[in-house]
């Protein structure tokens, strides 16, 4: 059996979808049995035929949704709160509409590396045409294979490092620390922690969460400790002490400047639920503007460096070529 989770962009689809037959009012089984003829993964076809059966014999959708399908808690904790004020039209149309971003963030980052790996992968085949010329065919491909086989340990190395880093943030302050230091990468990791922390509050206010529920859904998606241990702490004020937001978050790293003001100016007035929500639609949009100047930094890099590494080979093998003819 495949026990593969879904993927964003399958869960997208799967809310995405759950809200046009909530706000159809049609039977989730008679849509969902349409949907499955033409799915083709078998994660998502084993949860559809699990909430197709589950509906059918009464079962509430988040009892259904199981963790083993790639569902975080802030997921089913949202869809069982929906489910308890009847907004799930809303809520499971605002969770489609937060992966699709996900899957936006992550799509355009994947991209961001094609055009490195393909200037690499050039330059590599050009710089050693002197060896094909002056050594012949099999000396040609051994330079090319060992050049590749060197990069791709380095490269290794560094992912390595990099996922290490990532996963270790979740729980290690100083590795948390470390990874939101990283060039360029730290400012766009911290950003897109406040999205999903920003969005999942304003769904869960929305969904008629109190505030210490809400803060604890919202903390479901955050992936860094830091901000997750704010959370946590304003919550234990906020329930514990009778504080305000703006005074439980006083001495967040993340929580200043304009989003502070936001979120004070929102419990203020009641309306907290939708100014959190557009402050993670300008966080979104910080994001994809940081997202595209990586993008023009790391092509520069790659034109740059794959011209010295071009330029330094060639010297360095005329260079070989000019004492092999002396001797």
């Amino acid at each position: 059996m495949d026990n593969k989770k879904l993927t964003i962009t399958e869960k997208a689809d799967f809310f995405n979808t759950l809200s046009m037959v909530y706000r159809t009012g049609v039977s989730i089984p008679v849509i969902l049995e349409d949907q499955l003829r033409v799915i083709k993964s078998p994660s998502y076809r084993r949860l559809l035929r699990r909430i197709i059966g589950g509906t059918k014999s009464g079962r509430e959708l988040s009892t259904l949704m199981d963790r083993a399908f790639g569902f975080s808690k802030a997921d089913i904790s949202l869809v069982k709160s929906a489910e308890r004020c009847g907004e799930m039209p809303a809520i499971t149309k605002e969770l489609g509409d937060y992966y699709h971003k996900l899957h936006t963030f992550r799509s355009r980052l994947k991209n961001a590396l094609v055009t490195p790996i393909l200037l690499f992968s050039a330059a590599v085949f050009i710089a050693s045409l002197p060896v094909l010329f002056s050594e012949g065919t099999a000396k040609y491909i051994i330079d090319v294979v060992s050049t590749f086989l060197i990069v791709t340990v380095i490269a290794g190395a560094g992912t390595l490092a990099f996922l290490f880093l990532q996963k270790k943030s979740k729980d290690d302050k100083r590795c948390a620390e470390a990874y939101l230091s990283i060039p360029f990468w730290g400012p766009i990791a911290k950003n897109i922690d406040l999205y999903r922390f920003n969005r999942l509050l304003s769904l869960a206010i929305s969904a008629g969460e109190g505030m210490g529920a809400s803060l604890q859904i919202a903390a479901g998606g955050v992936h860094n400790c830091i901000l997750k241990n704010d959370i946590f702490k304003a919550r234990y004020l906020i329930e514990k002490k009778g504080m305000t937001l703006k005074d439980a978050f006083a001495g967040s790293e993340y929580l200043r400047g304009i989003g502070m003001r936001i979120m004070t100016g929102g419990e203020i007035s009641g309306t907290l639920d939708a100014m959190t929500s557009k402050f993670s639609a300008y966080t979104y949009e910080d994001i994809l503007h940081q997202i595209e100047m990586l993008v023009k930094k790391i092509r520069i890099g790659s034109y740059t460096l794959a011209m010295l590494y071009i330029i330094s080979r060639i010297f360095m093998l005329l260079g070989n070529i000019y004492k092999s003819s002396l001797l």
